[in-house]
């Protein structure tokens, strides 16, 4: 279940690269068969084999890797976001609330963004020594990173 916002993400991300490469034929990205050709390779070679592992610990090296990106993100997001304020500034337009079709890859987000807590039982069998100080610890620095990783978006605008 935690997969599906990646999947949307690495969907949209793909269409972009296809219409930048292909700006003849960017129309090809929004249509279905697109979306088959990307998710169901990328489905079933990078999420399918993740989400088989019973053993978490395999996946200790991607939270430091998967921390780092959404590092790297923010500052992105922090130093071009002065650019864009600027660029768009006289003729930006502000709505509070937008109902389009974006709002169904918009709540599948957000839905499903804190999923993770799901793998909480097996990473607290995989602590060292678990008890309720160390779990809670554990909990409190992943949504601390999630909520971090959210203000940035929200402030940015991005």
């Amino acid at each position: 279940m935690s997969c599906i916002g990646y999947q949307i993400i690495l969907c949209q991300l793909f269409s972009y690269i296809y219409s930048s490469l292909q700006p003849d034929n960017a129309a090809f990205a929004d249509t279905i068969e697109f979306r088959a050709l990307v998710n169901i390779p990328v489905a079933a070679l990078i999420f399918l084999p993740l989400s088989a592992q019973r053993d978490l610990s395999a996946l200790s090296k991607a939270g430091i890797v998967s921390i780092g990106a959404i590092t790297y993100t923010s500052i992105v997001l922090i130093a071009e976001s002065k650019f864009y304020y600027d660029l768009y500034k006289p003729i930006a337009t502000i709505y509070p609330f937008i109902l389009d079709w974006n709002f169904f890859s918009s709540c599948a987000l957000t839905f499903f963004a804190f999923t993770c807590q799901i793998q909480l039982l097996p990473i607290y069998s995989e602590l060292i020594n678990p008890n309720y100080r160390r779990i809670k610890k554990v909990v409190v620095r992943s949504l601390l990173i999630d909520f971090v990783a959210y203000i940035v978006v929200i402030v940015t605008g991005k």
